[in-house]
């Protein structure tokens, strides 16, 4: 059982047109009773962010981030982000734009990673690393048609990565792995046209992941190949989509002698709205796992079949004059 309480305030200042600065504080209280201890354990957190922002030129600008948190009556190590972004106009009407960066990994043992019962590890070391990525996109606007396609890549290195594993039967145990080293690419696109009764989008997603322990071992659960999409046709008042994810397999053991076999999931939905002067009524139906396929995420914890959600609102929208 856990009780958490949080304060903050913000704050920004231009100090020109090319200057930019604003912070976060903020002060957290969390207290946990686990049935595995006696007394409830409380902890404060004190966290602080300060960012400076440079725009070099309308469209250059760099941007540095910094983190430090005080965790009960430690300091925990500085976490400083360092980023740059260029956008661009190309020959309409086409834009593109770019950016990059590079993050120091820092991540304390939650309440649960120490003390859920069974399983918690109030030894657990904090993580710590580092991580940079780069990402690309180019839009296409005109006549009501929008397409955008976006790149997306990482490599990171983080040592006493936290994981939950399981330990024989249905208990799990949080545990350090001494190094993980993760890596991957991410693809992403969308096109629509909205026309003035007719209009149709389309979006997907791809991505490969990589990550595996210094000795060689597996992440659990962590697929290398992933895609969702998504497909909808609205008319007037009317909207139809097919929804579709894709999951290659995954290790359910660290040396990958047990694993899960890939799926691939449906999913639709039907919905119509209707307006009457300041009412509005909508209705919704969602069929989930169309196609009733048997998965499990969890080795041993299989997920819904095929399901059916019915979704109705009602909706009153004062009107004013002035």
């Amino acid at each position: 059982r856990a009780v958490a309480a949080e304060a903050g305030t913000s704050w920004s200042r231009n100090f020109s047109q090319r200057w930019q600065w604003a912070g976060q504080l903020a002060l957290r209280r969390e207290q946990v009773k686990s049935t595995g201890y006696q007394d409830p354990v409380e902890a404060w957190e004190q966290r602080l962010q300060s960012s400076l922002q440079w725009m070099v030129t309308q469209r250059l600008r760099f941007r540095a981030d910094i983190l430090q948190d005080r965790y009960g009556s430690n300091w925990m190590p500085l976490q400083p982000v360092f980023r740059g972004f260029y956008s661009a106009a190309g020959k309409a009407p086409v834009s593109w734009k770019a950016g990059a960066g590079v993050a120091r990994h820092y991540a304390r043992p939650s309440l649960n990673d120490r003390f859920w019962y069974p399983g918690g590890n109030p030894d657990l070391n904090p993580e710590s690393g580092w991580m940079t990525d780069a990402d690309a996109s180019l839009h296409y606007r005109r006549n009501g048609f929008r397409a955008e396609l976006s790149a997306l890549g990482w490599y990171g290195r983080v040592d006493n990565w936290i994981q939950w594993a399981p330990t024989g039967g249905t208990i799990w145990e949080a545990a350090n792995l001494n190094q993980v080293q993760t890596r991957g690419v991410e693809f992403r696109t969308a096109l629509d046209h909205l026309g003035n009764t007719l209009g149709w989008h389309f979006e997907g997603m791809y991505s490969y992941t990589k990550a595996r322990a210094e000795d060689g071992n597996y992440l659990l659960y962590q697929p290398e190949h992933r895609a969702v999409s998504r497909i909808q046709l609205t008319w007037k008042s009317f909207s139809a989509g097919l929804r579709q994810q894709c999951s290659s397999w995954r290790p359910a053991a660290s040396d990958a002698q047990s694993w899960l076999p890939a799926y691939a999931l449906f999913a639709t939905d039907l919905s119509a709205e209707k307006t009457l002067g300041s009412w509005s009524f909508m209705a919704r139906l969602s069929l989930e796992n169309l196609m009733n396929t048997y998965t499990e995420t969890v080795l041993n914890r299989p997920q819904p079949g095929r399901s059916l959600r019915i979704e109705l609102a009602l909706r009153h929208q004062k009107q004013t004059n002035h």
